[in-house]
């Protein structure tokens, strides 16, 4: 379907300008070739695609940890590669052109079309700075994590009164991370009021052990549900 509409608007462009197909596809492959960019080396390119690959790693530690939602993490990657993208098309473009330019043209293909004309570089720097507008919005839209620590305070209270001794506390990503030692009874105590706040467990990673145990009491109680 896109294919046919494509074909009937070149026809129709064709006929209007009067001028035979041959001619007018030779004329479009000059256009083409005259408007390709010359590809970005050096420094200059290499500190880009550096900077690109550096985004991209960032924004997958990010949905590693769980800092990031996947489909926000794959709009991230995807606004860094459009944008590196643009950059390199628009710092191709002016070394070719020289100049941003917005110019009248008139007597286009055929000599009877009139209009105006932006030049190439002119075209990438703003889609570069259009698409840099909207990856810090999109950075600037990220929702803050909550404070797992503040909504588990009274599980961790709980524990400590009962004799579990907390040696760490923190955020990992969306999670909580607990890491601590202490008496059956206590760790156990500590998850019985984790399933008050959250009976699914999924914000909260706990590593306890029981001093002399051969193997630590990591795993929270079953809920029943996956």
């Amino acid at each position: 379907m896109r294919k046919t509409i494509a074909y009937l608007l070149s026809e129709e462009i064709r006929r209007l300008l009067g001028v035979s197909r041959p001619e007018y596809l030779e004329h479009v492959k000059r256009m083409i070739a005259e408007e390709r960019p010359e590809p970005v080396t050096g420094p200059l390119g290499i500190g880009i695609l550096l900077a690109a690959v550096a985004a991209i790693a960032f924004v997958a530690y990010g949905l590693a940890v769980g800092a990031l939602a996947p489909a926000r993490a794959a709009y991230l990657i995807l606004l860094t590669v459009m944008l590196g993208l643009s950059l390199i098309l628009f710092l191709a473009t002016i070394a070719k052109e020289g100049r941003l330019s917005i110019e009248s043209n008139w007597g286009g293909l055929g000599g009877g079309l009139g209009g105006w004309r932006i030049s190439s570089s002119l075209t990438f720097l703003c889609s570069t700075v259009a698409l840099f507008v909207m990856m810090v919005m999109a950075v600037s839209a990220e929702p803050a994590l909550p404070d797992l620590r503040e909504r588990y305070r009274m599980a961790v209270t709980a524990g400590w009164k009962s004799g579990l001794v907390f040696d760490e506390t923190r955020m990992w990503g969306r999670k909580l991370y607990v890491k601590g030692h202490g008496s059956q009874a206590a760790i156990n105590e500590f998850w019985n009021q984790v399933k008050i706040i959250n009976p699914y467990f999924d914000d909260v990673w706990a590593d306890l052990t029981i001093p002399g145990a051969a193997v630590p009491a990591t795993a929270a109680p079953s809920t029943g549900k996956k």
